[in-house]
């Protein structure tokens, strides 16, 4: 009985984990796509999340 039990309670406390989002959810906010990543390397967000500094136009020279 405590065998049938242990496995009722450790099914019902999974079941949240198959209505888990989609880890790739291109509507999340979280989502670092191609869009914005303009560098020419992969997307990756330790260097998507720094702007790209513009090279041209500082009016400097």
């Amino acid at each position: 009985m405590q065998k049938v039990t242990l496995g009722l309670l450790v099914f019902l406390v999974g079941l949240p984990v198959l209505d888990a989002n989609d880890p790739e959810d291109k509507n999340s906010p979280f989502y670092y796509g191609e869009s914005l990543c303009p560098h020419s390397l992969p997307p990756n967000p330790t260097y998507c999340l720094v702007p790209r500094v513009p090279t041209q136009d500082w009016g400097l020279m």
